[in-house]
């Protein structure tokens, strides 16, 4: 009998949630292992597969997926695998033996001893306690300890608020908001499982069974349509799973008891009678009266920590501290800066919204995450620097400390005010979503920054991550987004950073200078045919000539419609392993250009005629294409016969040119074969911007000593910003 890995496992869920074939590199970057390694468990999975009667296809150039008579089946044993927590056949590394142990102890059921452990697991007792030192920790670095009783086991002495907590932080950890987005919906199966999720009857309940989870989902959205509430992605998510959590722990008849005196302003609210109002709908039996009334305080209380919307049900708490605080950091940042941010009163006002939030968590001790942190101390030290004094003072005169990362979102609200520029008008506006799961301070600021540095843009939408299912993109030319998107939006889309960088600035550049593209007939043709065959596939087909004159005519009119640069290739789909050469021994510039291109010949993408014309346009224009420093990007003008595809050369010694009149030393050489004046567009500003991000990058590539190292530099430098 064959056993798998639970990377094998993560494979057969790969296989499972998608459409058609998947190739061994997006296997590779999914499982965040080498080509080599995934095509290795490609093999194992395959031999386990075929043993239960399923094949593998594996198509050259497509890639492999599993055959359609044995997808049922392979679905079927991957729920069987969600639902098993220790399973012969799949192999357990010590972090999933580790993670299985933390979800009893969070549950609160966990086995006796070590011994009756290392039995279950499989492994020897040295093995085990090696396993509890990975368990120790995880929750020493939270601040709790796990302590042991010869009778009950391993526990933590924790109320059910810290319990619950723990767990949402846990499945977080191992979920994380790519697979919650894919719960919302958009794909086929539920959340990436984790063993410490499947481990625990309590988080299979409501997090693993993707039907109860939804439940949660819409229960959620109700909630905060209801009170008129909105938040971050991030905390949307936070409070998605720990109704999740408390559904289950009420079901189990473990309710708040212990209510922490802080939380008592928070009863007896709008927000809370609605919220106790979902708790009762779920008729959780032997819960009294009063422990619901405890359960909807306390959520009351997170919502109200972190709301980013101007309403007056979030208002009517620390309203008075609020207002003073407000008016102290206002009043104090004029006197130092000269500035009023009331000059901006939607502005001003959204910044009064956030402290309300802000101060309800330095109350309840809730501590924000704040990713841009560093971002914003480089990015506007100077403010930072003055909000961070004033809040020093708010803390003597207030008693209320704010920590860095609060004090790093208002700066974003400063430096939007501050920074706001005129926007010109322009004939005609690229209309962008944007969608953003930090905060209200964050969208601004990134709002306020796009609209200056391209008039052309308009802004029409906020949107957090988790109403896209909602919104309707008709009217979208173009999506920006700082979070990732894991399913398909069918619209042009760009990831940029919160605080934009040349990167992002380069991207949406290229989609504004190169958006508009006309389909070619070829391609066109492609997808007539490929959409034909659906079509007769599913449906009976009376005329097939005037349904094709009709499929035509529609791409035809799509064809006008603006397109992203990522439709065209990207650097990484031109320039393969085999293009890449190392410490290549040349003479002169003319010599390193023939032996860089002799690859792109040898695979047929280009003929040596092609080589001469980039020697010619040297020779007629005396222009070596530097693009950067120590860097020369080769191509001549589009030919026929050509390839599209790019080869990247190191010389063991510098090639000295000479460039207006200055000494150049080349070290790296590409050679771009161009087929037509659009396709290596989106490849060649990717060429750019690596270069352009990363100085260092030159002699990185330069210092490589064989090809492998060569291909692995330009591929972690590649995946570090595409």
């Amino acid at each position: 009998m064959i056993v798998i890995t639970q990377r094998c496992y993560r494979l057969l869920e790969l296989l499972c949630t998608s459409y058609g074939f998947i190739s061994v590199r997006t296997i590779a970057d999914e499982l965040k292992v080498s080509e080599r390694t995934a095509r290795y468990d490609i093999s194992l999975l395959a031999d386990w597969l075929f043993e239960k009667g399923i094949s593998l296809q594996n198509v050259p150039k497509k890639g492999i997926c599993i055959e359609e008579a044995g997808a049922k089946q392979a679905r079927a044993f991957l729920i069987d695998y969600q639902t098993n927590t220790i399973n012969k056949e799949i192999f357990l590394n010590t972090e999933a033996r580790a993670n299985i142990i933390i979800g009893y102890i969070l549950e609160g059921k966990v086995r006796k001893t070590i011994n009756n452990m290392a039995t279950s697991f499989g492994v020897s007792r040295t093995t085990l306690i090696r396993d509890l030192v990975k368990v120790d920790d995880w929750f020493i670095t939270r601040g709790y300890e796990v302590l042991r009783d010869r009778k009950i086991g391993f526990y933590i002495d924790v109320d059910e608020i810290q319990r619950r907590r723990l767990m949402v932080e846990f499945i977080i950890e191992h979920v994380g908001n790519n697979s919650f987005f894919q719960q919302l919906g958009y794909q086929e199966m539920g959340l990436r499982k984790s063993y410490g999720l499947q481990g625990s009857q309590l988080f299979a309940k409501y997090i693993v069974e993707s039907e109860k989870f939804k439940e949660v989902i819409e229960d959620s959205n109700l909630m905060f349509s209801e009170i008129n509430i909105h938040v971050s992605d991030n905390s949307f998510i936070w409070f998605v799973y720990y109704i999740a959590v408390s559904y289950a722990r009420l079901e189990a008849g473990n309710s708040i008891v212990v209510f922490p005196q802080k939380y008592n302003d928070f009863q007896d609210s709008r927000i809370s009678c609605k919220v106790e109002n979902q708790f009762r709908a779920r008729n959780f039996e032997n819960i009294s009266e009063e422990n619901l009334i405890n359960e909807a305080a306390y959520l009351t209380a997170r919502i109200i920590a972190a709301t980013k919307s101007d309403t007056e049900n979030v208002k009517t708490y620390n309203n008075e501290l609020s207002k003073n605080v407000f008016e102290y950091f206002v009043d104090t940042f004029e006197k130092e800066t000269g500035y009023n941010l009331c000059n901006d009163v939607s502005l001003a006002e959204s910044l009064k919204m956030h402290l309300y939030a802000s101060i309800a968590r330095v109350q309840l001790k809730i501590q924000t995450q704040n990713g841009m942190i560093e971002e914003i101390r480089n990015s506007f030290s100077d403010i930072y620097e003055i909000c961070h004094k004033i809040f020093l003072d708010i803390k003597d005169n207030f008693g209320m400390d704010f920590d860095e990362n609060e004090i790093g979102f208002i700066t974003l609200y400063v430096a939007t005010s501050m920074n706001k520029g005129a926007n010109n008008s322009s004939s005609k506006k690229v209309r962008v979503v944007l969608i953003c799961g930090y905060g209200v301070g964050t969208v601004s600021f990134l709002k306020k920054s796009l609209e200056r540095e391209f008039p052309s843009i308009e802004i029409i939408k906020k949107l957090p991550a988790y109403e896209i299912g909602h919104y309707d993109f008709n009217e979208v030319d173009l999506v920006l987004t700082t979070i990732d998107i894991p399913f398909l939006l069918q619209k042009s889309l760009i990831r940029v950073k919160p605080i934009i960088t040349k990167i992002d600035i380069r991207r949406i550049a290229s989609f504004l200078r190169i958006g508009k593209i006309v389909i070619e007939k070829e391609t066109q043709d492609f997808k007539i045919e490929e959409l034909l065959s659906i079509i007769e596939e599913n449906c009976e087909v009376n005329d097939t000539q005037n349904l094709v004159e009709s499929l035509k005519k529609t791409m035809g009119s799509y064809s006008k419609l603006a397109s992203s640069p990522v439709d065209l290739p990207s650097l990484r789909d031109i320039i393969p392993k085999r293009n890449i050469l190392a410490k290549v021994d040349v003479g002169d510039w003319e010599d390193a250009v023939r032996k860089s291109s002799q690859v792109l010949i040898d695979n047929n993408c280009i003929t040596p005629e092609y080589v001469e014309s980039i020697i010619d346009m040297k020779d007629k224009y005396d222009h070596y294409s530097v693009i950067s420093k120590g860097v020369c990007m080769l191509h001549a003008t589009p030919r026929a016969l050509s390839k599209l595809a790019v080869s990247l050369t190191t010389v063991k010694k510098p090639v000295t040119i000479r460039v207006d009149g200055e000494v150049c030393l080349i070290k790296v050489f590409l050679v771009l074969s161009v087929v037509d004046q659009m396709s290596h567009a989106k490849a060649l500003d990717e060429v750019f911007c690596l270069f352009d991000e990363f100085p260092s990058l030159v002699e990185e590539l330069y210092n490589a000593k064989k090809n492998a190292e060569l291909f692995r530099i330009f591929k972690d430098y590649y995946h570090s910003i595409f």
